[in-house]
């Protein structure tokens, strides 16, 4: 891959008008609402993994509707459309592999958290 095509995938992970605008919004105190979304995410994240067989489709709808929301304010765009998903195919009521979804919200988190760490 070229350095353009890792360039366009890091915009495509992390949104940085987004993130430029809670520096602008938030001035020194960013730092604390990024780490306090990425807690909430960590949370949701592992509520995801750690669901049993017989969890509720509305269970992991709400967790992947929280992630979703909470990636998308803090400029993760590919985990939040990812999350969508997931919360979208499982209101729809469409047959969905929840372990692939989920597998993939937790790489992308973790590409974007690593992204936002080295920005």
């Amino acid at each position: 891959m070229n350095g353009l095509n890792t360039a366009m995938g890091e915009l495509e992970s992390l949104d940085q008008m987004v993130l430029n605008q809670l520096h602008e919004d938030m001035g020194e105190d960013v730092d604390e609402v990024l780490e306090a979304f990425l807690e909430s995410i960590d949370e949701l994240i592992a509520c995801l993994k750690a669901r049993s067989t017989d969890e509720s489709s509305e269970a992991i709808s709400r967790w992947s509707h929280s992630i979703k929301s909470s990636a998308a304010s803090i400029g993760m765009m590919k985990l939040s459309t990812t999350a969508e998903t997931l919360e979208k195919s499982l209101k729809q009521g469409i047959a969905v592999d929840v372990d692939v979804l989920v597998s993939q919200i937790e790489q992308e988190y973790n590409h974007s958290r690593e992204l936002l760490f080295n920005r």
